[in-house]
């Protein structure tokens, strides 16, 4: 039986992008595993295609987990998005009862509103990938959440999905937990090829 070791997690009130923390920590030797980074604001969040996320201060789940994985076979960002937003779409369905559908292979929607996105990057050294990092992006409170561009899909977040549910701090906490946990599984699945 194969031992897993503990996930490391940093908790930031403030980063320019979890992807980008997450990979600074990485390359500076603090991250020997497995990592879950999350923050309460992002200043520069990104999606596909560097579009921006916008992430104001404890309006949404803004989180990264990174797995090193020191895999000499080719890895798909694609597939990796693919499966996570699968699975980030059952464990929000599951929590709200909602109908919330993956648009693409990384965008959260519920009736035509964008509710959050999944983003896949790997770190390379040659022909070897040493990290994969995936950031989720959700959007939790409403009122609090917009969109940089005019034409871009108007945003709908969870408290307007499940006006029932109390969207405290400890609630958010436990999703994001359960979204991280999620992700790390599905990333050491698929890079073991």
């Amino acid at each position: 039986m194969t031992k897993r070791s503990a996930v490391r997690v940093y908790r930031l009130d403030m980063t320019d992008s979890t992807n980008e923390a997450a990979k600074r920590l990485f390359r500076a030797g603090e991250i020997t595993d497995c990592a879950c980074i999350t923050a309460r604001e992002q200043t520069a969040g990104r999606g596909t295609r560097d579009h921006r996320w916008l992430s104001p201060r404890d309006a949404g789940i803004y989180l990264s987990v990174v797995v090193r994985t020191e895999a000499v076979h080719e890895i798909d960002p694609s597939e990796f998005t693919t499966a996570i937003g699968a699975a980030c779409v059952a464990i929000l369905n599951e929590h709200t009862d909602a109908g919330i559908v993956q648009h693409g292979i990384n965008d959260l929607y519920h009736d035509g509103r964008k509710l959050g996105g999944v983003l896949t990057e790997v770190l390379a050294c040659g022909a070897t990938i040493e990290a994969v990092i995936v950031g989720i992006g959700i959007n939790v409170r409403s009122g609090m959440v917009r969109l940089p561009a005019d034409d871009a899909p108007r945003p709908i977040a969870l408290e307007d999905l499940a006006a029932d549910c109390d969207w405290d701090d400890r609630e958010i906490d436990l999703l994001a937990r359960r979204l991280a946990s999620s992700t790390r599984a599905t990333i050491v699945r698929l890079s073991r090829g």
